[in-house]
């Protein structure tokens, strides 16, 4: 069990990300600098093919080092506070209304949480490999890409439910 990241005085359980191998394409600097740098290097080189393959190269820098830095960082936090996905705000328990298994996720298991109050739509940019939106109020989290075993990450999230209930 790994201790929350900044919950030293709170009984907490933090899962990290196993990422495929291979490259995650994420919108960064990278990825917004290498369209612009097709015009100069075509003009610089007259030739279209290395404009294009000079723009590629900060895209594909900038996804190694996104996927480097991904690697083994806690992607799912459970503490008493409440529930924290990487790339997303802290969701406080009291608004998670529901976590179940996804049962058209047998290849890739996943969890529907259902959120009330999710007013801000999560932007497309800001989606990871771990968690979608896929209606008004549910998040669909992949469990499978997570180094525990999937169903020890169902069991945690329907223990800290519970505790809520009790309190």
């Amino acid at each position: 069990m790994t201790p929350a990241p900044g919950a030293d005085d709170v009984a907490g359980r933090a899962f990290t990300s196993r990422y495929r191998r291979g490259v995650l394409l994420a919108p960064n600097m990278g990825c917004l600098v290498a369209p612009i740098l097709v015009v100069p290097g075509a003009a610089l080189t007259k030739n279209i093919a290395l404009g294009v393959l000079a723009a590629l190269a900060p895209l594909l820098v900038s996804a190694w080092i996104f996927t480097i830095r991904r690697r083994r960082r806690p992607a799912l936090v459970l503490s008493d506070r409440g529930l924290i996905l990487d790339g997303l705000a802290p969701i406080p328990w009291a608004n998670v209304a529901s976590a179940r298994r996804d049962p058209d996720s047998l290849a890739d298991p996943a969890l529907l949480v259902r959120v009330r109050g999710l007013r801000a739509r999560p932007s497309g940019a800001l989606a990871s490999p771990l968690w979608r939106l896929v209606d008004v109020d549910t998040l669909r989290v992949r469990i499978g890409i997570l180094e525990d075993a999937p169903h020890e990450v169902e069991e945690a999230v329907r223990l800290f439910l519970r505790r809520r209930g009790s309190a």
